[in-house]
């Protein structure tokens, strides 16, 4: 009976340490894209990552932007883009670097500009108009020749918290196991189960308050963007309720009367991801992130900005 109980032990034993090795080579669980508190920002993404999520790889530079290391001093003759925006841009863990819009708008960039070419991701999940203010005031705009801002209508109301990060979205250290990563972060919310922190609590404030926030911080932000004389342009995301809808949130017109405002073109991006969800495949992961196909419609739509004519 003792040598039962060994055996089965042994076998238990081995059994989940086959599973871990499995979930950390087969899925990257036990080494999420880690975040670091900020005083300003609030959070942002722990400087110099390199990982493998889902089968994704995930390139967090020295400045924390979803991009390739780069010089903050910009060499002479490389052409600069800065592209700010929360999780829409960010891609998350299921968007290979290489799919990201930023990283396709770069590729389609590439010919027209051979002295050097620089694409920057500035992003990060959920973050919004004072995260981008808070962003441009530590590190700058590092000599860009565009600054592009991609938002969508509830960040008419998007302010910062500074309440503790929920380590199950925004986790600031390695989980001990892969396994455990897999119950508390994936299986048991799945199952109605709730462990930790709610995600960016804090201070109760009405929608009022939040807008004029957000909403002054917007302007500051693009204000401080078009100091810089770079090129500024905004373009809105469309959400897809609101494309089923036919009809933008609140939300919307509040931003465009900003942008407007400071003489920023302002492009809706609604036709293209309209009529992407009516002929198929959708652009859509879920009721906000856009899957590759997605990523793809954003980058050509960037792109359509710049001048046709050919190298």
């Amino acid at each position: 009976m003792k040598k039962i109980t060994l055996y089965a032990g042994l076998s238990l034993l081995a059994l989940l340490l086959l599973v871990e090795i499995s979930l950390r080579s087969f899925l990257g669980l036990g080494n999420p894209p880690l975040s670091v508190v900020h005083p300003e920002i609030h959070y942002m993404f722990k400087p110099n990552q390199d990982i493998q999520r889902f089968g994704n790889r995930i390139k967090i530079n020295e400045f924390g932007m979803r991009s390739e290391d780069f010089s903050s001093d910009k060499p002479e003759d490389e052409f600069r883009i800065l592209i700010f925006g929360d999780s829409v841009v960010n891609g998350g863990n299921l968007t290979d670097q290489e799919d990201l819009a930023t990283s396709l708008l770069k590729e389609k960039l590439r010919p027209y500009f051979p002295n050097g070419l620089t694409v920057g991701n500035v992003s990060a999940g959920s973050w919004g108009p004072g995260n981008w203010l808070a962003y441009a005031e530590e590190f700058g705009f590092f000599e860009a020749d565009k600054v592009f801002l991609v938002i969508s209508s509830h960040d008419s109301a998007d302010m910062p918290t500074f309440a503790p990060l929920n380590p199950n979205t925004h986790p600031t250290q390695k989980p001990l196991l892969a396994t455990s990563e897999l119950l508390i972060r994936y299986v048991f919310p799945r199952a109605g189960i709730r462990l930790g922190r709610p995600d960016h609590t804090g201070p109760d404030f009405t929608l009022e308050e939040r807008m004029e926030t957000s909403l002054n911080d917007l302007e500051a932000f693009l204000q401080k963007a078009l100091d810089t004389e770079a090129e500024v342009r905004v373009f809105h995301h469309w959400e897809l309720p609101e494309i089923e809808a036919g009809e933008a949130k609140e939300g919307f017109a509040f931003i465009k009367e900003v942008v407007e405002s400071l003489d920023i073109p302002f492009h809706s991006m609604h036709d293209t991801f309209a009529q992407q969800q009516r002929d198929g495949p959708s652009p859509y992961r879920d009721n906000i992130h856009p899957n590759e196909t997605g990523q793809e419609l954003l980058a050509k739509e960037i792109f359509s900005t710049f001048p046709t004519k050919r190298p």
